[in-house]
């Protein structure tokens, strides 16, 4: 790269090619943007002004509980540090020790870049847009006086709207192009151009890319953010599977340089909610009930503006028949002065609040089976006569229509994330790494050199999405035991401890390994003595 400050022709010609390739992936998703913002603020639960300030305007949080439901059992599986989310398998006889090294070091810089607080806002975004994206790359961090700050790989979720990709990709793999799109202060662009990283930052002037933001959100405009924002300079990050470039202000070249990652792949990662064949961009939980929850507001407004004008009901006036109408107030024990008075009648106003309670319950109805989250599976019970076991079922039925979903997004998402952070470990990890795992017996500290982490690795996600949560275990373990107390030859002490555990009673062992003279098994009922 020309490191002068006269542009060259190679430097012209990669800036028009990015410049006109941003341009060609915006036009492609204009009409996305739209619909996500109309997204945006549905889960928001925006209600639209209106210029009549005396209609009701209320928004029913339909699309907002409908995707709260859904992501603490997404997330909840990712949140236990007890046990690792990837385990690293070997593809050669004599890999297993690699492989095991490879496990504990995935599961300590999983927290270290605190992956499963990223996962929830990684996910989300997949659920309200149907598309998400992340980025990963490896990060070195020192301070002043030479000390090492971070040195492991990042795993960071990009706003949706600042990513953008070859019209023609079906997925990353087979991109021709993606582009990065962020804003950073002047001071962090010269502070990147004195350590090297960028080049030809004196070229660019502070707020000069400023127009080039566009509002994402109703809420979100140039005009409403302070005139001492820093962050006014757009930086375009374009990747290709063997170059990186990146233009500033859409002026000037400030990197042109070769794919610095050895796995030659562009760092993004991308998984979708539901896909869509031959398409880039998913399908949300937000986009088949759109028209639904529009529906729903329209009539839960209607109902109250009927209501209001039953209770406060208008009038038919003859001419001359009042003299002042501020008279015609509804109040307790109010007077009203006619001069004639069969000059003024109420306005028929027919009450339709009981037939709009069934339109809206068939409205919620629709909604629930549009997205498959049923009142069984936000935890309302039925108001019929369901036993719990029927309700188990029904939740657990509706539960399994999102085990694909979720199963998809683990195996397209979190996979890829673990294979990428170990491809980066082995090309950037160089010295020997003191890491503390935690697992059910606490913490436990392991020294891992470079060497250990070399090879070739399957990787196989162990989270189980939608996994029954700890009541439905404990009844089902409890059911399990007195099964298995018939079958001759049956250890049921582990079993036990994990029902004891269930319990959160963690001195299990207390129990578990009583003194002689008791020789009743409470669990089974069955005497004995501890031989």
């Amino acid at each position: 790269m020309n490191n002068n400050n006269t542009p060259n022709a190679g430097q012209k010609e990669i800036l028009e090619k990015v410049k006109e390739r941003f341009q060609d992936a915006s036009k492609y998703r204009y009409e996305l943007e739209e619909r996500w913002r109309r997204y945006y603020e549905l889960y928001r639960s925006r209600a639209k002004a209106k210029p009549d300030k005396t209609r009701a305007n209320i928004f029913v949080p339909e699309v907002f509980t409908t995707i709260e439901t859904l992501i603490p059992r997404l997330i909840s599986p990712y949140l236990s540090r007890e046990s690792p989310i990837i385990k690293v398998t070997g593809r050669e006889q004599g890999d297993d020790k690699n492989a095991r090294a490879g496990t504990m070091l995935l599961s300590y810089q999983f927290d270290r870049m605190e992956l499963s607080k990223q996962l929830v806002t990684f996910f989300k975004q997949a659920l309200m847009y149907g598309t998400s994206v992340g980025k990963i790359y490896w990060d070195y961090r020192i301070a002043e006086d030479g000390t090492v700050l971070y040195d492991d790989p990042v795993f960071e979720v990009l706003d949706l709207f600042d990513f953008y990709v070859d019209p023609d990709a079906v997925d990353i793999s087979d991109a021709r192009y993606c582009i990065h799109r962020k804003f950073i202060s002047y001071e962090e662009l010269m502070e990147r151009g004195q350590r090297g990283i960028y080049k030809n930052v004196d070229k660019i002037s502070r707020g000069n890319s400023d127009d080039n933001r566009k509002p994402r959100y109703s809420n979100d405009s140039p005009n409403s953010r302070s005139s001492s924002n820093l962050r006014d300079i757009e930086i375009l990050e374009y990747w290709e599977e063997d170059r990186v470039v990146v233009v500033g202000g859409r002026e000037v070249v400030l990197r042109d340089s070769p794919n610095p990652f050895h796995h030659k792949k562009m760092p993004f990662v991308k998984i979708v909610f539901v896909p869509v064949p031959f398409e880039f961009y998913g399908i949300g939980v937000i986009e088949p009930i759109e028209g639904l929850q529009n529906e729903l507001n329209t009539k839960r407004n209607q109902r109250l503006d009927n209501v209001n004008m039953v209770i406060n009901r208008m009038w038919l006036v003859q001419r001359g028949s009042l003299d002042d109408f501020r008279q015609l107030h509804s109040r307790p024990g109010g007077i009203i002065l006619v001069n004639d008075l069969n000059g003024i009648q109420p306005l028929p106003a027919p009450d339709v609040t009981s037939s709009s309670y069934n339109e809206e319950d068939i409205i919620k109805r629709d909604i629930q089976n549009t997205s498959g989250v049923s009142d069984y599976i936000r935890g309302i019970m039925s108001s019929g006569n369901e036993t719990a076991t029927e309700v188990s079922i029904k939740a657990e039925q509706g539960q399994s229509r999102f085990q694909f979903n979720f199963k998809f997004m683990a195996e397209t998402g979190v996979k890829k994330i673990a294979e990428m952070t170990l491809k980066l470990n082995q090309q950037f990890m160089n010295r020997e790494k003191t890491i503390r795992i935690m697992g059910s017996k606490g913490a436990e500290f392991v020294n891992i050199k470079p060497q250990d982490i070399s090879g070739d690795f399957d990787l196989i996600p162990l989270v189980k999405p939608l996994d029954t949560n700890e009541s439905d275990r404990r009844q089902q373990l409890i059911s399990l035991f007195p099964l298995l107390s018939r079958i001759p030859g049956v250890n049921l002490k582990p079993l036990a401890e994990n029902i004891l555990k269930l319990y959160n009673i963690e001195n299990t062992d207390e129990i578990m390994n009583p003194a002689e003279e008791n020789t009743t098994d409470t669990l089974t009922g069955k005497e004995g003595n501890n031989g």
